[in-house]
């Protein structure tokens, strides 16, 4: 599979760019888009255009778009999980982890399993990240055992240490943001998950109910997620 991400590394981004830039231009909005397996790209005429720049890499990276379709940001996902990813994928370097400046705040992107590590969330804290954007994936049963032995079902374990709870008393970050795959990816690979969109009540160790504005009612079907707030007294 290593392979094939490299080998069709060209047409993969055009398309994955055309999509989500079209999207991001039809609804006027930032767009963060799922992740996709790339090595580094580079689009430079002189070279002949759309190129890759180091097939030695593939990273899992989030691609998030402005309002106009442009494309401001490239996140590779950091920590890799056990047995596929540490595999097939390379760490991105956490040097990557630039917020974007935009009229809603600062946006900053955590690709999946990077929203679970306290040092990242730091980072991007103590950078003024307003809004964390988490695109995610999860492959096992959401009311199934946890997958890592903890007490209690995968999807509660997940709410309980990720997105909802990890923003919780922080300086800056305001809301949190994680748009989870549902429904079948390859065959033998089934994605469950609860999106949501939460908010810092600014109490330290605040429950993940607490924070929750918004979330999905199922965890194996498609539907849209939606919270209106303010940030910084921009609605």
């Amino acid at each position: 599979r290593r392979l094939a991400f490299i080998e069709h590394a060209v047409e993969t981004e055009r398309a994955y760019v055309d999509t989500f830039s079209s999207l991001a231009r039809e609804y006027g909005v930032y767009l963060a888009a799922g992740s996709i397996a790339l090595p580094p790209m580079e689009d430079e005429p002189v070279k002949g255009g759309r190129h890759i720049m180091d097939e030695s890499k593939v990273y899992n990276m989030s691609y998030l778009f402005s309002p106009r379709g442009v494309c401001l940001r490239r996140v590779p996902k950091v920590n890799m999980t056990e047995p596929f990813e540490n595999r097939v994928f390379n760490s991105g370097p956490k040097s990557e982890l630039v917020p974007v400046d935009t009229p809603l705040g600062q946006l900053g992107t955590l690709v999946c399993w990077d929203g679970f590590h306290q040092t990242l969330v730091e980072h991007y804290d103590a950078l003024g990240v307003d809004i964390v954007l988490q695109p995610s994936y999860n492959q096992h049963p959401w009311d199934g055992p946890c997958s890592y032995g903890a007490p209690g079902t995968e999807g509660e374990n997940r709410l309980r240490t990720g997105c909802p709870s990890i923003i919780q008393g922080r300086e800056n970050i305001q809301y949190g943001i994680e748009a989870m795959m549902v429904g079948a990816v390859f065959e033998d690979m089934l994605a469950e998950g609860l999106s949501s969109v939460s908010r810092n009540t600014g109490r330290v160790g605040a429950s993940w109910e607490e924070g929750v504005l918004a979330m999905a009612e199922k965890p194996d079907g498609e539907e849209i997620v939606a919270a209106t707030v303010e940030v910084d007294g921009r609605r």
